[in-house]
């Protein structure tokens, strides 16, 4: 099933906490791309762009996103605040 965008517009509402949600947790790192315990996927470019590096503890906002290779919903980085390397 797909969908097509028929209008959109700018918005001060703030997202629902279904869509988007700020993540706190440690990386394990894998052929460049990051995975926090609580399933949020970094793609390759955040990596790179703040030198994550395994176990690291990295913060930041995740947007609900659907994995076409997996056919699943799950949580993709938008936004790194911080990191804490160790």
């Amino acid at each position: 099933m797909r969908y097509t965008v028929l209008a959109c517009r700018k918005t001060d509402e703030k997202p629902k906490s279904n869509i988007i949600k700020k993540f706190s947790d440690s990386v394990r790192v894998s052929n460049g791309l990051g995975f926090t315990n609580d399933d949020v996927f970094i793609d390759r470019p955040l990596v790179e762009r703040y030198s994550i590096e395994e176990d690291d503890v990295v913060a930041g906002m995740a947007v609900l996103n659907y994995n076409k290779k997996r056919n699943t919903w799950g949580w993709k980085a938008i936004l790194i605040d911080n990191v804490e390397q160790y």
